[in-house]
């Protein structure tokens, strides 16, 4: 997020966010002729004049999907949610079966057959997984 600096009579206070600035403006804590420059800027303008370019940024990073690192968090998590899901099933499946071939039927027969409901959470899982790295792709 874009950082701004602000002068307050003789001293620089900052960094502050957009929606710091915005809100301060709002409550009339600071009025819009007070002198601010971005992080990056060598220039001090008034707020009045830097205020429309502070919120198009805003919203142009406030509108950035994810950064770099919550790509592979976002990735890792839909991927160990579908890993979960399809142990959970073969777990329950196999404890199902265990139960019914030693004779325990009516334990069994629904727990193997209840294994079958996993199939639209590991379906969906996969297939957001597999969205979100085609959308990552392009």
């Amino acid at each position: 997020m874009a950082k701004y600096y602000c002068y307050f009579g003789k001293q620089v206070k900052g960094p502050f966010s957009y929606a710091i600035i915005r809100n301060a403006l709002w409550r009339g804590e600071i009025t819009d002729d007070m002198m601010i420059r971005g992080e990056n800027a060598d220039e001090w303008i008034p707020i009045r004049d830097a205020i429309d370019d502070m919120r198009a940024e805003y919203e142009r990073e406030k509108n950035e999907i994810l950064t770099p690192r919550q790509n592979k968090f976002a990735d890792n998590l839909l991927t160990t949610s579908f890993i979960v899901f399809i142990c959970a099933a073969l777990a329950q499946f196999i404890a199902g079966a265990i139960l019914w071939s030693k004779g325990s039927l009516e334990i069994g027969l629904p727990l193997t057959l209840s294994s079958l409901g996993y199939i639209f959470p590991i379906a969906v899982s996969y297939v957001l997984r597999q969205m979100f790295r085609h959308q990552l792709r392009s």
